[in-house]
């Protein structure tokens, strides 16, 4: 799957256009009859505007809700709108509103407005969770649902009789109230392995030495997200505290089938030092937010190391689990992120990783995987991504 970046969602809000579906407003907290604004944001995307047609999925906006509080937190309006031909063309007015007052906004997209029914203020908005099976952030986007994105709270400036708009750009007839685009954070992370290669430390000793990969799964996923995120840091704060976890593993009681992936073709990777095979490419997962240091989430690799020894004895060794904690402590070579080496996983972040065989593994997950990670090399790359590395022995 193509990725792009990964901080921000990719749509655009073309404000003038009318080509896509917008629904009615579906909650109303106290707002006078007399309410003579209307109010228009704008969302910050990178050029990728398509949503059924976009060959990345991960970027699509499908739908779009857009909730108005008042200052004190308590719902005025909530308004959703679809894809019209592919993309979305407009976010929802929302009318009604009084000139003179600020109020507090949230956008949601690829969720509907009666997803919220029954919330009635910025704090129980900010309890709805999703089901990492039940939602759509499943199976590498398989379905036209498209991930979960969600704001921070933004408040506004002072409306003024008439439309006014929160945006980065101007538009004639609209009163500034917001000088800057309203930012999406998807509600999953991804774990990529780039690469996974064979290079024994002592070739001679495990000489001709191949790894035939089983499996590569995730361990400790938790099984839902906040919808929206609380506190000032928006990307990093969904995790559910009182979530479940999948094992990952195959054979678990939660039938997360993509966690286990299994490898039928093109799995064996043979030594780089004696046999030249330079890597293996992986694959990749989304996980939900993970902030809980007791349960870290790994990745763990599955697979039979062969290889002949000194004395020419063949040796094979089935079933060799190397394991990982995902964005563990390590050595960083550049950039800067408040959450690297945290052994936790944010929203919104891509963890790649590449892994290096360097011996026959351990006959379980490791039940204390900081000790197969302290080699391990990790690198920041530039907002939103983080590149980690290790060997394994």
């Amino acid at each position: 799957m193509k990725m792009r970046n990964l901080l921000y969602a990719s749509v655009i809000a073309c404000i003038l256009a009318s080509c896509s579906k917008e629904d009615d407003v579906i909650g109303v907290n106290p707002t006078p009859d007399k309410g003579n604004a209307s109010l228009v944001i704008g969302i910050s995307s990178s050029t990728q505007t398509r949503a059924i047609a976009e060959t990345s999925t991960e970027d699509q906006i499908n739908s779009l809700v857009v909730a108005v509080f008042n200052t004190d937190g308590s719902l005025v309006a909530v308004k959703d709108t679809t894809a019209s031909n592919g993309a979305i063309r407009r976010t929802p007015t929302v009318n009604s509103l009084i000139s003179g007052n600020t109020y507090k906004v949230l956008a949601i997209a690829n969720k509907r407005a009666a997803d919220f029914n029954g919330k009635s203020t910025i704090g129980e908005f900010q309890t709805v969770t999703q089901n990492l099976v039940d939602g759509s952030d499943v199976s590498e986007v398989a379905t036209s649902a498209g991930l979960t994105m969600s704001s921070e709270v933004i408040t506004t400036g002072s409306l003024i009789t008439g439309p006014n708009l929160y945006a980065a750009s101007s538009i004639g007839g609209y009163n500034k109230v917001g000088s800057v685009d309203i930012t999406l954070y998807r509600n999953v992370a991804k774990v990529v392995v780039n690469t996974i290669s064979l290079k024994m430390k002592d070739p001679v000793a495990y000489k001709n030495a191949t790894f035939t990969l089983d499996s590569v799964y995730l361990k400790n996923a938790p099984k839902q997200t906040l919808l929206i995120g609380a506190g000032t840091e928006a990307k990093g704060s969904t995790y559910y505290t009182t979530t479940g976890f999948y094992s990952g593993s195959k054979g678990d009681a939660d039938p997360l089938a993509y966690y286990a992936q299994p490898y039928t073709s093109s799995n064996v990777i043979t030594d780089i030092q004696s046999q030249g095979s330079a890597f293996a490419v992986a694959d990749s997962f989304y996980v939900y937010a993970n902030q809980n240091t007791n349960n870290k989430t790994w990745l763990i690799v599955k697979g039979t190391v062969k290889y002949t020894t000194a004395n020419g004895v063949e040796k094979t060794l089935a079933n060799r689990c190397y394991t990982i904690i995902v964005n563990e402590t390590g050595t960083f070579s550049s950039g800067s992120d408040s959450s690297k080496g945290t052994g936790k996983i944010d929203r919104n972040m891509r963890y790649q990783i590449d892994l290096t065989l360097s011996g026959t593994g351990s006959n379980t997950p490791d039940p204390d995987p900081v000790a197969a990670t302290l080699d391990c090399f990790v690198k920041v790359a530039p907002y939103g991504i983080i590149e980690q590395t290790a060997e394994f022995e």
